[in-house]
């Protein structure tokens, strides 16, 4: 109970340091955004990623919280695990706009950002767009209803409702022509979208209540956009036309500019205003200038005019007096024009050209379809077709569920007639669902007709059912037929898990382990040995055997890999390059203590190792060498986490799982980078399979990570000791299990179970775990001291005890093997009589 409530108090200050550590990322990340100089954001951005690597701490934490079966209440640790990564995302993006260069590709493209006043203009054009597009679909409604009620019989009692309409018609025209209008002022910065925001409760009051019964009659002709005085701007925005001869435009193609007046008459009786002389098209470069005319004509304007009337016409208005505008007949180009409101000024050469290539641009005006997408399919059988013809296939076949209802027939035509394709991957998945499999030494698919006759380790025999695509495209029966399991395809299946599945580790990151560690840990040598290679094979099948030497590794074990990279990994991101005061800490009694000790000094950092009072001594004195604190308590897994518990509460050390942890797992996974590398550098070979020995998974799941990644049909074999089988039965069960006995075995480095992080790499990634006995491992340690002059630890042989065993299924040629490390004491030989 005192170690639970402990546990909760530990994670209530976790929770309320994620909450400041939020608060504090808010804050800087508004001042990032506010810095006016380059120097000052740079310095918060500083600030910022600092601030996001002790969030990511936090939530590495959290994540380990979460799988502990022996909290119960979780969600304020989801909560705050889905808050942090949040935070992620937010920095993701604002580390990507700083990486990005002002004059770059990505750069440019960049959406220019606003200020505050352009953004708010921006709004309100946006505004006005949206209520210009409701009232035009409810124009189109009312058109519609009007339409219909004439051609309906008994015309004579429609016509009130008929003159309703066409009057709640007119109304919206005319508040499109107004909100048309103060569209413009707001371009020439003639209005403010303060002004503009006073306008927004009333215009969209009438837009939500115009259909209501009565609106009318209770709306009346109050003119909702006086406050705005816009015959005064709109005057005040008018300028004259260029000349002919200034613009540089045909007679042909000019027009004059027609006067239209109307009256307003409000409900309060206002006397009418005067007409005003509009002229839309403006000079270049005046301050007062609206938009430039739409010179398309293949629509028709709304009027044949080019201005539009500033005034409301009465509610009485009908539809027909509206078209009088429009029905008028449009002046010849050489009717005398209207005198402009002041002379225009002289063009000069400048402006000219500036209008002449404006008028150039208008005959390469972008289609609609220009702003679709680029087309990447390309037909195989080219025939033409009409252009209203689809020109691409439908997206319908690349949605899975689509394939969960296709026949087993049109399933087996997609895979044979679409190689290569996205389509032919989801048949695959579709038909491994449906229990085929593919034989992939007779490129065709299989499935069971009956309960196998013969079942062995790598085949079974009995009537299968087969799809003959060669002669016959029909599905055949076929009896007493032995399927060899190693012909069975697997990757389909491979590929959807590591699509679906989010690991603790990646070949990313076990890449970045590799340069990290670099120069620091030994590239130790893959070296063969022809006494047992000869051993291996068996019935005459030749296997070439290479041996990966990690007992040649600094601290004579891989564990330092491991260590290295999440030493070197936690200063990189705290930005501490060798700061004394860090402190890391683990609880280990073998190899993973000299590791983090040795990792640590060479960090310059320092370093405290819980051990077991009953360790070797031999072992204590090698940590303290490394200059290390030693720690020792009771020998007990629960005692041990205590006291690594109390030393991180006690100095914020960051603690360094001796193999759960997922730097360390990325670490260890170099071994198969290099490993892989040599094998074909040095030797020339393609590796077939890879044999590891597992305890705690860490080397095994970060090799399995990084040679399934990189050679996909690349076997990776996990080797145990019978004595410590807790992988094994967990492999066979699909679920992570511990000892369900006494541990056993002479190999005491691999009696460590499974951790939440390594269990799904090792799940997904490793294609079969083998058992070895304690005689096979001393066998093959005895072999490898003879025959290779090579020390090496029981727990480092194990891998090849079960090659020389003749574990490994038939038809794998060129094998790696990794000896994991080499210290041993030489006072307790396994084949020395105790």
């Amino acid at each position: 109970m005192a170690g639970q409530r402990k546990l909760l108090s530990e994670i209530d200050r976790t929770l309320k340091k994620v909450s400041e550590g939020v608060d504090v990322f808010n804050e800087i990340w508004d001042k990032v955004y506010a810095a006016t100089a380059q120097n000052q954001k740079e310095k918060h951005e500083a600030d910022l990623k600092k601030e996001i690597k002790k969030l990511q701490r936090f939530r590495d934490q959290i994540k380990t919280w979460i799988n502990n079966s022996d909290i119960k209440d979780k969600r304020p640790l989801v909560d705050a695990r889905k808050l942090i990564e949040q935070k992620m995302e937010e920095f993701k993006v604002c580390e990507k706009e700083t990486k990005t260069k002002a004059y770059s590709k990505e750069g440019l493209a960049q959406v220019e950002r606003l200020d505050p006043e352009q953004q708010a203009r921006q709004q309100s054009h946006a505004w006005i767009q949206d209520c210009l597009n409701q009232f035009n679909v409810q124009i189109e409604a009312l058109e519609s209803d009007v339409e219909r009620l004439h051609s309906a019989k008994g015309r004579n009692r429609n016509k009130a409702e008929i003159e309703e309409k066409e009057k709640l018609l007119s109304r919206h025209k005319w508040h499109i022509l107004k909100l048309e209008q103060i569209n413009r002022l707001l371009d020439n910065a003639a209005l403010e979208p303060e002004q503009v925001d006073e306008l927004k409760e009333d215009v969209e009051y009438y837009l939500e209540a115009n259909q209501e019964p009565d609106f009318m009659e209770t709306y009346g002709d109050d003119d909702i956009y006086e406050l705005l005085d816009l015959d005064t701007l709109g005057a005040a925005a008018q300028v004259a036309l260029p000349t002919e001869q200034d613009v540089g435009i045909d007679d042909t193609t000019s027009s004059t500019a027609v006067t239209s007046t109307a009256t307003t008459t409000s409900g309060r009786g206002k006397t009418p205003r005067k007409s005003v002389t509009s002229s839309v098209i403006t000079g270049i470069g005046r301050a007062g200038a609206v938009k430039p005319i739409d010179l398309k004509t293949s629509t028709p304007s709304r009027s044949s005019s080019t201005s539009k009337s500033d005034t409301s016409p009465p509610n009485g208005t009908k539809t027909d007096e509206l078209k009088i505008g429009s029905a008028a007949p449009t002046p010849t180009a050489t009717a005398s024009k209207p005198r402009p409101l002041e002379e225009s000024p002289q063009l000069t050469e400048e402006q000219k050209q500036v209008l002449r290539l404006i008028d150039e641009s208008f005959h390469f005006i972008p289609e609609s379809r220009d702003s679709e997408k680029a087309n990447r399919y390309v037909p195989r059988n080219l025939y033409p077709t009409p252009a209203s013809f689809p020109a691409t296939p439908s997206t319908l076949f690349s949605s899975a569920p689509i394939f969960e209802k296709l026949d087993v027939d049109t399933l087996f035509f997609i895979f044979y007639y679409q190689q290569g394709s996205y389509q032919q991957y989801l048949a695959a998945r579709e038909l491994k669902r449906r229990t085929w499999g593919y034989h992939k030494k007779y490129k065709t698919w299989f499935k069971r007709h009956e309960e196998p006759q013969v079942t062995g380790e790598d085949y079974e025999q009995g009537t299968f059912v087969y799809f003959d695509y060669e002669t016959g495209w029909c599905q055949r029966i076929k009896t007493e037929f032995t399927f060899e399991y190693s012909y069975l395809e697997d990757e389909l299946h491979r590929a959807f898990i590591m699509s679906s599945t989010d690991y603790a580790i990646s070949l990313a990151s076990v890449q970045a382990a590799a340069e990290r560690i670099d120069g620091f840990a030994h590239r130790t040598p893959v070296l063969t040995c022809h006494a047992l290679e000869t051993i291996a094979s068996e019935n005459g099948a030749p296997k070439r055997l290479f041996f990966k030497c990690e007992n040649l590794q600094k601290v004579g074990a891989f564990k330092y890999r491991g260590a290295l990279n999440a030493v070197k990994k936690f200063l990189q991101e705290k930005g501490e390059n060798g700061k004394t005061d860090t402190t890391f800490v683990t609880h280990s009694s073998g190899n993973h203590a000299q590791a983090l000790s040795l990792a640590a000094r060479d960090a310059n950092c320092k370093a405290v190792i819980v051990m077991p009072n009953n360790a070797p001594s031999v072992k204590q004195n090698a940590v303290r060498g490394y200059e290390a604190e030693v720690i020792l308590c009771e020998p007990t897994n629960e005692a041990r986490e205590k006291a690594a518990n109390n030393v991180v509460e006690a100095t914020g050390a960051r603690f360094v799982h001796p193999s759960n942890d997922p730097d360390v797992m990325s670490g260890q996974g170099t071994v198969a980078l290099e490993l892989l590398e040599q094998a074909k550098q040095e030797y020339g070979v393609e590796l077939d399979a890879i044999l590891v020995p597992i305890g705690g998974a860490g080397l095994c799941s970060g090799v399995a990570m990084a040679a399934k990644s990189l050679q996909p049909g690349i076997k990776v074999f996990a080797v145990e000791p019978k004595g410590a089988a807790d992988a094994y039965n967990s492999f066979q069960k699909r679920e992570l299990m511990g000892h369900t006995g006494p541990v056993n075995t002479v190999a005491d480095g691999l009696r460590t179970t499974l951790g939440n992080n390594n269990w799904p790499v090792v799940r997904d990634f490793v294609d079969e775990i083998l058992l070895v006995s304690d005689d096979e491992i001393v066998s093959a340690m005895k072999l490898i001291w003879e025959r290779m002059k090579l020390v090496v630890e029981p727990s480092g042989a194990v891998a090849t005890a079960a090659v020389l065993a003749h574990k490994l299924p038939a038809g794998i040629t060129n094998v790696g093997v990794v000896f994991s490390g080499g210290n041993v004491d030489l006072e307790k030989l396994p084949w020395i009589p105790a």
